[in-house]
């Protein structure tokens, strides 16, 4: 522990206002007091660090610091014996690196809080016996001079304030802490007591005060769209949907009531209608209480083994909890030290350019962080055996099969459909046939990835909006002919086209996904979060070489109307028959590596597109064929 000394004067005024930040409100304190100087000075306000007559009065004994709101959420954890102190810090080791001062004895911790703390409150161990402060607003500590006993104020760590929330904080279980009520005085204040025993001495549970106890007791969440209740799993750090589950565990807790009063009577009385009730008890409260979005955590992953939250610096892992509001859990653990050599090595790089892998990882990174807030559709498209089925399957093991569902294009518009799917963060289409997208039902990948509302139904239950950006990946063995419906912009700003090329000489090797996933798993993991952290800072880039790659397979998808648009002219003089026609557009299609549509979709087609941009109609006289007049091929 290295202890610093302090400086006197307007020095110490610039090297306190360096530690705190420029927010800080300091305080004149008279040599060797503990006190402020002036009347009224925890009315004061920041607008005094700007008044030179304050300012003077800084230099010429002790400061304090106005703590709490006046100096942007500053406080104090003033402990007032040494081993105290220690034990404090030992509860607290992410205190270690924060401003730590002192006077005689003891030490005061510095943090600057966020969200809602206490006021100025004085704690005592259980016993009685002092132990200390939390200095907030209304309250103020000294930094600097000369303690009443004669040694001067002490830097033991001098190092900014940590930035943390109350909660945070981890206090010594012997401490009485006012702030926090007795459960079941707040329990009672609410709804009454939890046993009511009757004057024949039949004992009756109270069912609302019972709902607010496992409320008090449980984190619990409701969904005001799907009228759900879901409860946190703290081994898994993510909220489930409350089944029948519920109910077992309702009946349990009543049981455990039981126990504890020693009130047989409360588990032979326990019934479907009391059980029931209570859970009712439970939605109708949450409903009021809860907010209809209430904040989460931005940027956390829950993995395995704890919460990556990532920020632009990097990330930590930290440890479950209800407030990251999650459903979702990467069934794999985070270890930063892990490789995916092979992963790379030999299932990417043999079939794909590193700006396409570039792209991968970051769609993937996005799907990790849950939101497709790209709005992005990844198609995967290259012959059969070029890996794009072991990426797949890879991907969708490593987010978790209850975090995907199956896109199935010919029911998107059914009424129960997208119900099992509203809690999936990816939707998956995978080896589907060249017109997969060419269905009525292609216009719905635009909603479901843009955040659109949908209406979904539960069979024999309720129905409801989820206005929620899905992620999807579709994998096919050749390029897809998409159902443009006249909106190629829009589906140019959805589409990211990757190509696998032919895996030459690749050895094959049976279950490649899960051997892969048995040796890799974190590694491939960790490479996918480096994805979230460029995702974070930049979205998903494509090269120009990609973006003309996904262009021209939209074109391909209407390549009759970009015949029509770029290969026809107007011509008074000229004729060309549909069979001379069709030859031309097989002809326009092969210098571009598409594959021309049958004649009789393109006979059937061409004409709307050459009324709308020519005006002209079919005719039935050039020469013994069917054609067109007044245009011509360029």
């Amino acid at each position: 522990m290295e202890i610093s000394s302090q400086v006197s004067g307007n020095k110490a005024v610039e090297d306190i206002l360096a530690l705190l930040g420029q927010e800080a409100v300091l305080l004149p304190v008279s040599k060797k007091a503990k006190a402020p100087s002036l009347p009224n000075w925890n009315k004061l306000d920041h607008s005094c660090m700007l008044d030179p007559v304050h300012l003077e009065s800084l230099t010429r004994g002790n400061i304090g610091v106005l703590l709490g709101a006046p100096s942007g959420g500053l406080c104090t954890i003033d402990v007032d014996d040494d081993d105290q102190a220690e034990a404090f810090l030992a509860l607290n080791p992410q205190l270690q690196a924060t401003l730590q001062t002192r006077g005689c004895r003891g030490r005061n911790f510095w943090v600057r809080m966020d969200g809602e703390y206490p006021a100025l409150t004085k704690l005592v161990i259980l016993e009685g016996t002092a132990w200390g402060e939390f200095r907030s607003t209304g309250g103020q500590t000294v930094i600097s001079g000369e303690h009443p006993k004669g040694m001067p104020y002490q830097y033991i760590c001098k190092q900014p304030p940590v930035r943390l929330r109350f909660e945070e904080l981890n206090w010594p279980q012997n401490l009485k802490l006012p702030w926090i009520k007795d459960p079941f005085e707040v329990l009672s204040e609410k709804e009454g007591p939890l046993i009511d025993i009757r004057a024949n001495g039949v004992t009756r549970l109270n069912s609302k005060a019972m709902a607010e106890k496992l409320l008090m007791e449980n984190h619990f969440d409701y969904d005001r769209q799907e009228k759900n209740l879901y409860q946190y799993d703290p081994e898994r750090g993510v909220y489930s949907v409350a089944g029948e589950e519920l109910l077992d565990f309702v009946s349990q807790e009543i049981k455990r009531v039981a126990d504890e009063t020693g009130r047989e009577d409360l588990t032979i009385n326990r019934n479907n209608h009391q059980i029931a009730s209570i859970v009712d008890s439970m939605r109708a409260k949450l409903a009021r209480t809860r907010l209809s979005n209430p904040d989460a955590v931005e940027n956390a992953i829950v993995v395995k083994n704890g919460v990556l939250e990532l920020t632009a610096e990097g990330g930590v892992l930290t440890t479950f909890h209800p407030r990251h509001r999650s459903r979702n859990q990467i069934p794999i653990d985070f270890n930063p030290e892990a490789r995916c050599n092979r992963f790379l090595n030999e299932v990417l790089r043999p079939v794909l350019s590193e700006d396409d892998i570039e792209v991968l990882q970051t769609y993937m990174g996005s799907v990790l962080l849950g939101r497709n807030t790209s709005q992005r559709i990844l198609l995967l498209c290259g012959p059969a055996g070029s890996g794009k089925s072991t990426v797949v399957e890879i991907i969708e093991r490593l987010i978790g099969l209850e975090n995907t569902a199956e896109l199935r294009m010919d029911h998107l518009d059914g009424r129960f459909e997208m119900y099992s799917a509203r809690n999936a963060t990816l939707l998956t289409g995978k080896d589907v046939r060249s017109d997969f997208l060419g269905k009525k039902t292609a216009s719905m990948l635009k909603k479901l990835s843009g955040g659109d509302a949908i209406r979904v139904e539960q069979k024999g239950g309720a129905s409801f909006d989820v206005a929620k950006p899905f992620h999807i990946i579709i994998t096919a063995n050749t390029k897809l002919t998409i159902n443009l419906d006249a909106d190629i912009d829009a589906w140019n700003r959805r589409l990211v086209l990757i190509e696998f090329q032919p895996a030459r000489n690749r050895l094959v090797v049976p279950e490649f996904a899960q051997v892969l996933l048995r040796e890799e798993a974190s590694g491939i993991l960790d490479f996918f979060v480096e994805g979230a952290r460029k995702f974070l800072e930049h979205g998903i880039t494509l090269s120009q070489e990609q973006k003309d790659k996904t262009y021209s397979m939209l074109l391909e998808s209407d390549s009759i109307r970009c015949f029509a648009e770029t290969a026809v002219e107007p011509a008074a003089d000229k004729a060309v028959s549909s069979s001379e026609l069709y030859a031309q557009y097989s002809e326009f299609c092969e210098t571009r590596s598409w594959v021309a549509r049958p004649k009789s979709s393109f006979c059937k087609e061409i004409a709307a597109h050459l009324f709308e941009l020519y005006g002209v109609r079919s005719s039935h006289d050039i020469g013994t064929n069917r054609g067109y007049r007044g245009i011509g091929v360029k």
